[in-house]
């Protein structure tokens, strides 16, 4: 092997392939046109020979995609052209000379439109752009001039060094083959050295060199491949696919390539012939999060593309049956739009991750996760951008509308109400059309294909309707009224933020009245549709009735709002802080202390809502005035703007209600003010439950068919009455509230929304190191345990010490989740499960074993052990069986025993077959790890005696006959209990014992004969009879007694063919005729 220090070439052996003998084929067609731009780049090289400026003759040979793209016979009109000897800079000077004697342009034919300028490209290293190249045009060509190269990898380095090579080193660093062909210009044939040929033939898609290296060496080649075989047509070959996959290739890919070159290959991709192909082929190689990400972010959630082929298949479904009017013809209507479809089909999986929201009140809206990642990720323009931002906050609106019209809702034939609604959408994102496009993608991908037929007939309604409103051009509508016009209306005013408001009422007279130029017809609209006729007048006090609308938004200050409610907010200060609340006294205010009229909006801003330095007790207070203003709902006055005013309440009431860190019982605080935290939660709570009820099922006209998840997540924190802030009450009524969207809560988008965007970030920083983050099996470490730090656990442990309703949320995805979401994601589940199960605190650790016996059934026994995570949970649950008496108190030691062997026995049936070794192996480290060990260091403690015994029993009915190494150990335990003389005191203990030694007798009996374990038996079986026929309470000793006769008539059939235990027995019978009753011999028997 050929080695210099630390380099390696590439015509290394481990790393070429074999490489085929430069073949010589028949001359290449060309076209009158390229046989000029041939003969003409031959007479510059023999211009540049016969000056003998160099030593060597120069070669030209057209390269490449050119090369390809000819055989194809696909036109192209990009030429790379390779020279041997001289860099392509000094090759297009010397043509530049070439062409400055008149002789040789006329020779050529040459005017000034036939040549274009040099233009130099350089090289860019840090961007993996190697290769420096000339530009002109020529002919009507764009000619790129480069020298031929030969690349050198250093192993510590991912920058090549670039020397001058030959034509056969040149084609084995290019990315494919199909890519590695030469057109030598002087002898009018194909070179291949590569395959290439061959390839093209077999329509296959190959590296030159071995693939893994390629794709290190620069891995934007994995997207090129993907684009070439997508544009041509082509298959992939498997030797060169399945290192695209390599997790090391995926994640340079993100990191080392400069994202602006990763979004060029999108583009190309995107725009080309075929871009299904290019997307099914990213999402089969798993690539989607190394290309539609963004790198700026850290911990960036991952969202889940099991179901993005729906959407990306729905695109093409609709695109292949366009015809006039139907619903691509009416969203996509030009080739930036055709392209943007593509970029939203793309980004459609990001629509699982919720809009982030301000972190300020009154902020700009952070951009949705899927701007970000198309902005980041692939680098499109801002055009781009604002198309999918728009999309992405308003199609869950779009949705609704469609529902409304399949309804047949009142409101979908008012013109004003849906034209604004179109101007909204525009004005958010510029192509109200394509955020449709991506509502229709988004509710394909939820649904799936067979579902299709059905979508598009919704949405074809939905189109047809708004065509036959004559609203789909709303956006472009001309304004008839002007803003000085407004101005001169309010005799003058300053125009000011009231001016768009103003602007929009002429727009909906506009739509009320199409084809009417009637400004002053415009301006009186406003006085007989308006509800502000009491404003007070300023100005010219003969301004039309439109100015007193105006001025209504012109003067309207949310401080005001505050003074209305100032009445019910002293009543209501009065009402929860004057001498405390006790948690059952229901809270309301009498109706004389609220306005006697007020909008959700005055609602909003007179509580302050928006403030969010308001303190817990100023929520409670607002909580009640806001119920019992929606109590009272004749005072309400209705506005336009009421759908998000109900929304912005709703999202505020999720927020206020949520339980505080003072309830995660970790810290010392003292009863008191744990007892007022719980009653100022409760009561908080009842009312907001109450008041959401109120804005969903009452106000809400139509009810949504989804809402935003924080509301689902605060409804399931109140989902269940283990936690000490929800009464019965209050899980009534949010049962009763999640019951009503039931279907959106079962869905894929909701589950990984929630396991993604809530439940992942509270426990990333305490993810145990025993998994990889794509949740298999981590390799051991030799770093030292990290010491217990409490300071460092709160941080580390938000959902334990903060969000303290993070575990019952998390409990009811996985209870509530659909078995094949979970089997599909179920890597998202692992880290906050043994995270639970490796907690100090022991209802956290065994909530997660609780858990995990409802998480194991939905997994399979090959990805179990393929993945190394069976024994993961194996290792998280055996050291939770020895949580004893007396470190761990007993009611706390039986809640995590019961739920560890629980899941020990789920996880033995999902991870193993029936009498497959490794289940018996497995079932032994429980017996000896858990009942031996338990029973030996808590044997004085009945309950958890009892629990062990019945864990035996469960453990030697799926042993069966091996479980008989055990019985020197088994024995001595059953005995034991057996013959305690206080046994008959606690019957149920009694019965775990004898039950369980009947299942040793049923399972273990050809061994029970041997005399150590048959004098045994019959002393533990005899004494327990005499001992609970002696009892004076033997009513409830009865099934005890008829348990014992059980055991002992198995064990005379366990032993009676190996022994003469009849004639053992007689002795014992005589003395004592009810143990011949129980073993079934004697008289009486």
């Amino acid at each position: 092997m050929k080695r210099k220090g630390l380099e390696i070439e590439f015509t290394d052996l481990p790393r070429a392939k074999k490489i085929k003998a430069p073949m010589a084929t028949q001359k290449l067609p060309l076209t009158p046109q390229e046989q000029r731009l041939r003969k003409l780049l031959l007479d510059v090289a023999s211009f540049i020979d016969e000056a003998k400026k160099i030593e060597e003759k120069i070669e030209l040979r057209f390269a490449g995609g050119w090369v390809r793209d000819k055989l194809l016979g696909i036109p192209s009109h990009d030429i790379d052209t390779a020279i041997n000897v001289m860099t392509g800079e000094d090759f297009c000077l010397q043509l530049q000379e070439y062409c400055t004697d008149p002789q040789n342009l006329e020779k050529h034919s040459l005017g000034p439109e036939d040549l274009g300028s040099i233009h130099i490209i350089a090289a860019n290293p840090e961007k993996s752009k190697h290769l420096a190249t000339a530009t002109k045009r020529i002919l009507g060509f764009d000619v790129d001039f480069v020298n031929l190269r030969k690349e050198t990898y250093s192993v510590d380095s991912r920058h090549p060094q670039v020397e001058f090579g030959t034509a056969e080193e040149d084609a084995l660093r290019r990315d494919a083959t199909i890519n590695s062909l030469f057109y030598n210009l002087l002898t009018d044939q194909i070179e291949d050295f590569c395959g290439g040929l061959e390839d093209i033939q077999a329509k296959r898609i190959r590296t030159p060199l071995e693939p893994l290296t390629t794709f290190t060496d620069d891995p934007l080649r994995v997207l090129r491949l993907i684009r070439f075989a997508s544009r041509l047509g082509f298959k992939i070959d498997p030797e060169t696919e399945v290192p695209m996959t390599d997790p090391a290739v995926s994640e340079a890919l993100k990191v080392k390539i400069s994202r602006e070159r990763v979004g060029v290959e999108v583009e190309k991709m995107l725009k080309g012939q075929n871009p299904l192909s290019a997307l099914e082929l990213i999402d089969r190689l798993g690539l989607y999060q190394f290309v539609f990400t963004d790198p700026t972010v850290q911990d960036i959630p991952i969202p889940s593309t099991t179901n993005w082929h729906f959407a990306y298949d729905c695109l093409e479904v609709l695109k292949s049956n366009e015809t006039p009017g139907s619903i691509y013809n009416s969203l996509v209507r030009s080739e930036d739009a055709k392209f943007l479809a593509w970029i939203l089909a793309a980004a459609a999986p990001w629509t699982s991750v919720p809009l982030p929201q301000s972190a300020k009140p009154k902020t700009k809206l952070p951009l949705p996760f899927g701007t970000l990642v198309v902005r980041e990720g692939i680098k499109v323009t801002s055009k781009v951008c604002d198309v999918v931002t728009g999309a992405f906050r308003n199609f869950l609106d779009i949705t609704e509308l469609r529902d409304a019209i399949k309804r047949k809702d009142a409101y979908v034939h008012e013109r004003d109400t849906i034209g604004m609604s179109i101007r909204r959408w525009d004005f958010q994102g510029k192509n109200w059309r394509l955020q449709v496009l991506l509502a229709i993608l988004v509710e394909a991908m939820n649904n799936g294909q067979n579902a299709f037929e059905g979508i598009f007939s919704e949405w074809q309604l939905f189109i047809d309707h708004l065509t036959d409103l004559d609203v789909m051009d709303a956006p472009s509508l001309k304004l008839l009224v002007n803003g000085d016009e407004l101005k001169a209306a309010l005799g003058g005013v300053k125009p000011g933020m009231w001016m768009k408001p103003a602007l929009d009422v002429c727009v909906e007279w506009q739509l009320r009245n199409p084809g009417n130029e009637d400004k002053e017809g415009a301006i009186n609209e406003g006085h007989r549709n308006g509800s502000c006729s009491g404003s007070p007048n300023f100005g010219n006090p003969q301004k039309s009735p439109l100015a007193t609308q105006i001025i209504f938004i012109y003067i309207y200050n949310p401080r005001n709002a505050i003074k209305m409610f100032a009445s019910a907010r002293k009543a209501a200060k009065s009402k929860v802080s004057s001498k405390g609340i006790s948690s059952d006294e229901v809270l309301i205010l009498s109706p004389q202390c609220l306005p006697e009229r007020y909008s959700l909006s005055q609602l909003y801003d007179g509580l302050e809502l928006s403030n969010e330095s308001k303190s817990k007790e100023d929520d409670l207070q607002s909580l009640l005035i806001l119920n019992s203003c929606l109590s009272n709902l004749g005072r309400r006055e209705r506005e336009n703007g009421d759908d998000e005013n109900i929304k912005r309440l709703s999202l505020w009431i999720s927020k206020a209600i949520l339980p505080d860190k003072t309830l995660n019982g970790q810290d010392e605080i003292s009863d008191a003010s744990i007892e007022m935290a719980l009653s100022h939660t409760r009561h908080k709570a009842a009312l907001g439950l109450e008041s959401l009820q109120i804005l969903i099922t009452q106000l809400s006209s139509p009810r949504p068919s989804t809402i935003d998840p924080k509301i689902i997540i605060t409804l399931i924190a109140f989902s269940s009455t283990m936690d000490p802030w929800t009464t019965p009450a209050i899980l009534s009524r949010s049962t009763s509230l999640l019951s009503l969207y039931t279907p959106q809560t079962h869905t894929q988008d909701l589950i990984i929304t929630l396991l993604n965007t809530f439940i992942r970030p509270l426990f990333s920083h305490s993810k145990p190191s025993t998994i990889t983050s794509s949740g298999r099996k981590a390799m051991p470490s030799s770093a030292p345990l990290p010491k217990h730090d409490v300071a460092a656990e709160r941080t580390s442990k938000p959902w334990k010490y903060e969000t303290v309703y993070a575990v019952r949320v998390f409990s009811w995805v996985v209870q509530n989740a659909p078995g094949e979401i979970i089997a599909q994601n179920w890597h998202l589940f692992l880290p906050p499960l043994l995270t639970l199960l490796d907690d100090a605190s022991t209802g956290f650790r065994a909530t997660g074993s609780h858990l995990l016996s409802t998480f194991l059934p939905h997994l399979t026994s090959k990805l179990l052990k393929q993945s190394g995570i069976g024994e993961v949970f194996e290792d998280a649950l055996l050291p939770t069986l020895l949580y004893l008496p007396n470190l761990t108190p007993v009611d706390e030691s039986m809640r995590l025993l019961s739920g560890a062997y629980a899941a020990l026995g789920v996880l033995c049936d999902v991870r193993y077959e029936v009498g497959e070794k490794a289940r018996i192996e497995f079932l032994d480290r429980v017996m000896r790890g858990g009942v031996f060990m338990g029973y030996h260091h808590a044997s004085e403690y009945p309950a958890i005696v009892q629990l062990l015994l019945e864990q035996t029993k469960v453990l030697v009915e799926n042993m069966g006959i091996h479980a008989v190494k055990h019985l020197k150990d088994l024995i001595p335990i059953l005995s034991t209990t057996l013959t305690d003389p206080f046994a008959p005191t606690n019957p149920p203990l009694l019965l775990s014992a004898i039950r369980a030694l009947q299942t040793v007798l049923l399972n273990c009996w050809p061994r029970i004969s041997e005399p150590k374990y048959k004098i045994e038996i019959i002393k533990a079986l005899s004494v327990s009879w005499k001992d609970v026929s002696d009892s004076e309470d033997m009513d409830r000793l009865e099934e005890v007694q008829k348990e014992l006769k059980m055991a002992g008539r198995l064990f005379v059939n366990a032993v009676e063919g190996d022994v003469n235990i009849r004639a053992e027995l007689r002795p014992l019978v005589e003395v004592n005729r009810g143990v011949g009753i129980m073993f079934g011999v004697g008289e009486g028997s």
